[in-house]
């Protein structure tokens, strides 16, 4: 049986090959942006990046989760 770690990961590898960069840089654009708020934060990475909704919210929720920051 899978588990939800390995689900996660598997969104944020996806995010990366779909849209060029690692985690980390999305999560470094979006605090260079002064935005902290979960639909301000989406709607940036929706308009100003091409992102579909579920990827822009994958992203912004990886941002505000205190418990997930990759390691580079």
């Amino acid at each position: 049986m899978a588990r939800a770690e390995d689900g996660l990961a598997a969104q944020i590898r996806n995010r990366e090959h779909t849209y060029g960069k690692p985690i980390n840089d999305w999560i470094e654009l979006i605090e260079a942006s002064g935005l902290s708020r979960h639909p301000e934060i989406v709607a940036m990475l929706k308009t100003g990046h091409g992102m579909t909704h579920g990827a822009a919210h994958r992203v912004a929720r990886s941002r505000l989760n205190t418990t997930y920051r990759p390691v580079r």
